[in-house]
């Protein structure tokens, strides 16, 4: 496991633990991290999965072991509540937790993956893997980044941090890999589900969070002009969201 990364004081009551998605690592939960630390009663807690990061030396890992891991920061706590965060692929993970007996008082998810949706695309984890397939994970992650990105902006990223992204192709192409084999999220008694979702995507975002949603029977959550990266772009309203979800807005 990699160091937490943690916002708020040490004994605060409620605990939101902020899950990553797939070419992400704990520390872009910085401003929303500190934005829920801020608030009264509350910490916010995050660390790189496996793989990636300052984990990268123990991964790339299974849906499972991020599961597991998830499963020992959350056990680490003590906190009257854990919520559970999961952004995209982190909220994958979160749902593979709690259907392997993790209990947080609420599960909140942002543009999660679930394959078992029927309106779930594979297109870009495919032409992914069949990069990976063909010429190796490095060369799979720059055309993972530049579609999510955009080529103007994968194009900027600095040489530095560019290296380190590319050296985190196993756990990108582990990750895509493991989205075959995830199952429909269920909710046992005592976990609250939260869905949600941005408006400013180009509308698949919106009808796989509502897709969800339903099969989770919760109204889903709209943040205005957010985007996929919301925790980076829009930390307030995220945080506002995050904090009327555990009680404390």
């Amino acid at each position: 496991m990699s160091d937490l990364l943690r916002w708020g004081a040490e004994d605060a009551p409620v605990v939101v633990v902020l899950v990553h998605g797939v070419m992400d690592r704990g520390s872009s939960f910085g401003r929303l991290g500190r934005r829920l630390g801020d608030a009264p009663g509350v910490a916010a807690v995050a660390y790189d999965r496996r793989g990636y990061d300052g984990a990268i030396d123990r991964g790339p890992g299974t849906l499972q072991d991020h599961a597991d891991d998830l499963a020992e920061v959350v056990s680490g706590l003590d906190a009257e509540r854990v919520a559970v965060f999961g952004h995209s692929f982190g909220g994958t993970v979160a749902w593979q937790a709690v259907a392997s007996g993790l209990r947080p008082g609420v599960v909140v998810t942002y543009e999660s993956p679930i394959p078992a949706l029927p309106a779930y695309r594979d297109d870009l984890a495919a032409a992914t893997l069949a990069v990976a397939d063909g010429s190796g994970p490095a060369e799979a992650v720059e055309h993972f980044g530049r579609a999510m990105l955009g080529d103007a902006n994968w194009s900027r990223l600095r040489p530095a941090f560019l290296r380190r992204r590319l050296a985190e192709g196993p756990a990108v192409v582990a990750d895509l890999r493991a989205l075959a084999s995830v199952p429909a999220p269920a909710v046992p008694p005592g976990v609250r589900p939260v869905v949600g979702h941005g408006d400013s995507g180009n509308g698949y975002e919106a009808v796989l969070a509502g897709q969800l949603a339903d099969l989770l029977h919760v109204e889903v959550v709209e943040l205005p002009d957010a985007g996929h990266g919301v925790h980076l772009t829009h930390p307030d309203a995220c945080s506002r969201w995050l904090l009327r979800e555990v009680g404390r807005d």
